[in-house]
């Protein structure tokens, strides 16, 4: 079979290009089975209008859009657009049976009652003229892509533009229509299948047995033609009388037959999924998390990745990606899908434990039952080690250890006083003791003499986690109250005045002649010459990592919370203060598509296999196995795409295009974009970045938002770049591009100032002229004199006005500026939340900043230092905040910041740098220099963004007073934030509020309290 299997029916031909571009890696390997694939679903509650998956069709522009039985649906990976007859009159159907798209980007959609195409933001009708149509059942276009055909319940149609034109001969009911670059255009009908050659139609005629078997799927592959039946399918060379055709899935409906990269046939059915290799006789049937042996199933298409979508009757839309993670689990022969330990033997035969079935063995792509649970002290197998002497194989259980022949898997006779509790790791020394590491304890075992090493021997804690043997001969012991080093002679604490030293040791390692303990949420390394120490606050996982190994010049890590993959460079760069914390990447993390759930917390859980490049991982779903070269091909970024722009209360579609161009008319000053990052390999670890050239030239990091916001911009040339990332932090090189024009105002326009400066000078000359024609010299003398009292006048005004909103000693605000000011910023919030709701984010956050213990520098150094302070006081909290922010002089030492525009944690952000600027300041003074402390209380208007004007601003300035004092009393130097959680909306709020107090209404669910103590959040 060829490639041209990517042409299926009714498929966008231009992604063939794509794909055949795309690597191997990004396509569907043969080689892994189905069940082991990334598998994704669709469903109604992720916003699909139905259940149904009728045809799925990814568009140039990288949606996907699907055909349900309520509507057609344009999908970006994160949202679904659904679009109804009821609300789009140019659907004439909700019931979609087939999607297509030509070169022009338009999408062509084939539904009950006949045909509909969008292109912009709109969906038309197709007009049949005398033509009846019925319902379009299918569609196909050509390799042009400048033709289109449908498939329809009164015969074959082709299209060029929108025009229509009925193929003579072609009678009869159709199901399926396809287009061969070579052989030209296929239609099947009932028990009758057309086809063109040289001009000519021809017609092939099923057997009377057959005649009645609809032909609903069509595949031309090279030179043979593939036939899905109502009752079968079918597979021959173009042109070859059906008697001689091969048949093949008897008794299956099949809905859709498509060929991979890899040339794969894959065959969707009423009972399910198939699929056939190049190369095997038969197709085989697939099981997937998803899909079950008798789903019905509809149409299948190949994204731009070579990723298989599979619509289906009534689970939704499925996808199937690769993933450098494969699971084995029961359908592999492993029964007990919960893994504890791994042991590669000397013959590469991989052994596994598992948690209650026992001790299981892999062989070739299957894992069987090597030794049954009752054949062992305790069903969990914790540890294995492949003894090369005596060809014995150490199974260590829960309950203690068995010894089996490796050949024959025969029971061996252990030793009845080798420990029986949580025996998690065995191995043989180079002086051929037996070292074993047990809850018991420590424990060496040679010909027949088994020795306890306990305390006397310098090893004081009972519960022994890892054991291990160092490259240079010396024993390592982890337990649970630290890490020992020594041998048979005694052993010596290691790193015990660390931060770290008495944590549990769960699993030890030696690389590169270094000794690494892994610890809870903690890492120790230790060399020769000292030991160093890494936390979880330095970007490492907060769990045990269970596993890890050096691979090439990066060390990679198992735990809890997937797997690390961390250069050694950084430990190096850490090491020597050049860098605070960790870059690590991570697979299989919590918030990742595979979730690698690593077991682990006694002993080496984890293996590595440098020859094949594999790193495996015991997990609570079996086994996880991870392809280290295809993990280090990093995904490729998201493509940027620009949705929709809302402006002046119109909203303009942009169709997820690379790039855009918009003028909007005059007046228009406030916009929202809209765009969305394509990735459906995980949408859910899409990021973003944007930026408005010719307004603010930095990006803005805007992490999983997907619209910008915009207001009271100035009439001028923007240019708006957003960019996309995955959750590798991979973004993509070229940005999505939005032109952007804000038409001038008549009055902001060129030609509007030079005609206003002309009138203003025509009538001062005139006005001038005047005077010297009626006033002379006394004219001229008595305007100098009165322009001269008028700005005298002015002058004192000004000052005046300006010494009844200033405070004289610190140059602030007072609070008549502020009874005068905040209406207008209390307004022009309320009109942001009316217009938005409560995804406004226009707030206006109070900052209650008192200087602590105020009295006493007075009362010590007296009232002019005093002044001193707060003069400095007040130039360092000017400084802190922003321009668009000010600064009030409440009363006393207590001054009052309103920060407008404030979004999610900027107020408590500027309490944080109001603190540090603080605590980092000696304040020069007449009597010496003075450190000071302030406490600050944070409260935030609107006080609940679903209820607005719940509380007035009086009162969330008492909130933040409330703030204040709390802080204070906590012990002072911190700042302390009230916001009202949703159930306190109610007029009782504040009532209760000033009566019960604080920490009533915290416990009663009604306020959320946050603060910050001496530089730590708390």
């Amino acid at each position: 079979m060829t490639d041209w299997g990517l042409l299926g029916p009714g498929r966008l031909i231009a992604l063939v290009v794509a794909v055949l571009a795309l690597p191997c890696a990004w396509a569907l390997p043969p080689e892994v089975p189905p069940h082991q694939l990334h598998e994704q679903r669709w469903g109604v509650a992720d916003g699909m209008p139905q259940i149904t998956g009728k045809d799925v069709l990814q568009a140039g522009n990288g949606m996907i859009w699907i055909g349900t039985q309520d509507g057609t649906v344009r999908f970006d990976g994160h949202e679904f657009e659904v679009f109804h007859p009821d609300t789009h009159a140019g659907l004439g159907h909700n019931h979609v049976n087939a999607l297509a798209e030509d070169a022009e980007g338009r999408i062509w959609i084939g539904h009950e009652s006949g045909l509909s195409v969008f292109k912009g933001d709109r969906f038309h009708a197709v007009d049949f003229g005398e033509e009846r149509s019925g319902p379009v059942r299918d569609l196909a276009v050509d390799a042009g892509r400048d033709r289109v055909w449908a498939a329809t319940e009164h015969g074959l149609f082709e299209f060029r533009d929108t025009s229509p034109r009925r193929i003579e001969g072609v009678a009869g009911s159709l199901f399926s229509i396809t287009h061969d670059p070579v052989h030209g255009p296929f239609a099947g009908g009932r028990g009758e299948l057309w086809w063109q050659e040289e001009g000519q139609w021809h017609q092939h005629v099923l057997p009377e047995d057959r005649s009645d078997d609809e032909f609903t799927a069509l595949l031309v592959s090279g030179d043979t033609l593939l036939v899905g039946t109502s009752d079968g399918m079918y597979q021959a060379s173009p042109g070859t009388d059906p008697a001689h055709w091969h048949r093949t899935l008897d008794g299956h409906e099949i809905h859709d037959l498509l060929i991979d990269r890899h040339d794969t046939l894959w065959i969707s059915s009423v009972s399910g999924l198939y699929r056939q290799l190049s190369g095997d006789a038969a197709p085989a049937p697939v099981v997937t998390g998803y899909i079950t042996a008798s789903e019905w199933l509809h149409r299948l298409s190949l994204d731009d990745r070579g990723h298989l979508w599979v619509g289906t009757q009534a689970n939704g839309v499925i996808r199937l990606a690769p993933s450098p993670f494969r699971r084995f689990t029961e359908v592999d022969g492993l029964i007990d899908g919960m893994v504890w330990s791994f042991e590669e033997d000397r013959d590469g035969t991989v052994w596994v434990g598992t948690n209650d079935q026992g001790l299981f063995r892999q062989i070739g792509e299957r894992f069987e039952q090597a030794v049954a649970p009752d054949a062992l002290p305790h069903p969990m197998v914790m540890g294995i080690y492949a003894d090369e002497e005596g060809n014995r194989l150490w199974v260590n259980t829960r309950g203690g250890v068995a010894w089996f022949d490796r050949s024959t898997l025969e029971p061996l006779d252990t030793p009845a006083d080798l420990p029986e509790r949580n025996v998690s790791r065995v191995f043989r020394a180079s002086d051929g003791r037996y070292w074993m590491a047990s809850f018991e304890g420590l424990y060496w075992w040679r010909n027949g003499e088994l020795q306890r090493v306990g305390s006397q021997q310098g090893v004081t804690q009972a519960r022994v986690r890892d054991v291990m043997e160092d490259s240079h001969g010396e024993i390592w012991v982890g337990t649970d109250t630290g890490l020992f080093r020594g041998g048979v002679d005694g052993f010596e604490p290691v790193g015990e005045d660390t931060e770290i030293g008495e944590l549990s040791v769960s699993s030890l390692f030696e690389i590169d002649g270094e000794i690494w303990a892994m610890m809870q949420g903690a890492w120790m390394r230790v060399d020769d010459e000292r030991v160093r120490t890494y936390t979880d606050g330095r970007g490492l996982s907060a769990t045990v990592a269970s596993f890890m190994t050096r691979i090439g010049d990066e060390i990679w890590a198992t735990s809890h919370e997937g797997i690390q993959r961390i250069p050694l460079e950084q430990f190096d760069e850490i090491d020597r203060g050049e860098r605070s914390s960790f870059e690590p990447r991570i697979y299989g993390g919590l918030d990742h598509p595979v979730i690698a759930q690593c077991n682990g917390g006694l002993g080496q859980a984890g293996l590595y296999q440098p020859d094949a490049g594999l790193l495996w991982c015991p997990s609570l779903e079996g086994v996880l196995i991870l392809d280290v070269a295809q993990a280090r091909q990093d995904p490729p970024p998201p493509r940027p795409r620009l949705a929709r722009v809302r402006a002046g209360g119109e909203q303009h579609e942009l169709g997820h295009v690379e790039a855009a161009e918009l003028v909007l008319p005059p007046a228009v000053r406030d916009l929202e974009v809209d765009f969305a990052g394509l990735d459906f390999r995980w949408p859910k670890g899409v990021k973003h970045r944007f930026r408005l050239i010719g307004f603010d030239d930095e990006w803005v990091e805007a992490g999983a938002r997907r619209t910008a916001f915009y207001t009271n911009l100035p009439p001028g040339d923007y240019r708006f770049e957003v960019l996309a990332g995955n959750e590798q932090g991979l973004y993509s090189d070229d940005p999505a591009v939005l032109t952007l024009k804000l038409e001038p105002s008549y009055y902001q326009t060129l030609w509007f100032r030079l005609l206003v400066s002309v009138l203003v000078l025509i009538m001062l000359y005139l006005g001038w002229r005047y005077s010297v024609r009626h006033l002379r010299r006394r004219g001229r003398l008595l305007e100098h004199m009165v322009r001269e009292r008028t700005e005298q006048l002015k002058e004192v005004n000004r000052q005046l006005l300006d010494a009844s909103l200033t405070d004289p000693l610190t140059g602030l605000r007072n609070r008549r500026f502020l009874v005068e000011q905040i209406p207008h910023d209390i307004a022009g919030v309320d009109r942001v939340y009316r217009r938005k709701g409560k995804h406004a984010n226009e707030d206006i956050s109070f900052l209650m900043v008192d200087l602590d213990h105020f009295k006493q520098i007075n009362d010590r150094y007296g009232h002019t230092a005093g002044d001193q302070v707060l003069s400095r006081f007040a130039q360092l909290l000017q400084a802190q905040v922003r321009d668009s922010d000010y600064v009030v002089r409440w009363g006393g030492e207590e001054f009052l910041i309103v920060a407008r525009h404030s979004e999610g944690d900027q107020a408590t952000a500027c309490a944080e740098r109001i603190m540090a600027a603080v605590r980092s300041e000696v304040f020069d003074t007449d009597r010496g220099e003075i450190n000071v402390s302030c406490s600050i209380g944070v409260a935030t208007y609107p006080a609940l963004a679903e209820q607005p004007e719940m509380l007035s601003w009086e009162e969330v300035i008492e909130l933040a007073d409330a703030a204040n004092y709390l802080a204070k009393r906590e012990g002072r130097d911190r700042w302390v934030s009230l916001a009202l959680r949703p159930g306190a909306a109610t007029a009782e709020f504040m009532p209760r509020f000033r009566e019960q107090g604080i920490p009533a209404l915290v416990d009663a669910g009604l306020l959320h309290v946050s603060r910050e103590k001496s530089g730590e959040e708390a």
